[in-house]
């Protein structure tokens, strides 16, 4: 007497955006399912948000495979560079003083977030001479940005404004009798920050940055 085998797959699902397909109790090869000792047709369930449509085995065996695939891809949103930033950062970078001396400086970069929205910002930077700690809280309106900004110990504070997209950021700094821009740009695992600065001490940074979290 022939013994059917079978495979049970219970609940498992591929599943891609708008796109999800379940299989259960698929058959080995050359053997029909069974079920209570009866043997009995499969089918399966398309769901494309708007109905279901009933495939045949080989179209649902190629389709489960190509939504499995589908599922291991995590492509970045775009329109949603404060997330991409937020982690922990460290990098070497060159500090600009008055009278054009100029200073090898080891930084790190802290940001949090909450959702897209709002970034918050704190660059370290340091070497045996100079420190120079930028903190920031910055928010994004469909890619125009503002926020309020202060440096630690140089005693300087002020706004924020500007531009950011998915791979740049622009700022303009506005303190008491300092002026100056940050550009920023940026990708999921590195990024480089240029600040210049007028009415200070310091006047600029240049730092490449790693993400090491």
């Amino acid at each position: 007497q022939e013994v059917s085998r079978t495979q049970s797959l219970p609940n498992l699902a591929f599943k891609s955006g708008a796109i999800s397909v379940a299989v259960w109790n698929w058959p080995l090869a050359n053997h029909a399912p069974t079920r209570n000792n009866e043997h009995e047709s499969r089918s399966a369930s398309l769901n494309l948000g708007g109905g279901d449509v009933s495939l045949s085995r080989g179209k649902l065996v190629v389709l489960a495979a190509a939504a499995a695939i589908l599922t291991f891809t995590a492509p970045v949103v775009a329109g949603d560079p404060f997330s991409m930033l937020v982690g922990t950062w460290a990098g070497k970078g060159t500090a600009q003083l008055e009278g054009g001396k100029r200073e090898r400086i080891s930084c790190k970069g802290y940001y949090s977030g909450k959702g897209a929205k709002v970034l918050r910002l704190n660059i370290i930077c340091a070497n045996p001479s100079i420190k120079v700690e930028l903190r920031s809280v910055l928010s994004n309106s469909n890619g125009r940005v503002s926020g309020t900004w202060e440096e630690r110990n140089f005693n300087q504070t002020g706004t924020i404004t500007g531009t950011v997209t998915d791979t740049e950021m622009k700022l303009s700094i506005i303190g008491d009798g300092l002026n100056g821009s940050l550009k920023m740009t940026f990708g999921e695992s590195d990024q480089s920050v240029s600040i210049s600065t007028n009415g200070s001490t310091l006047k600029g940074m240049s730092i490449k940055f790693a993400r090491t979290s």
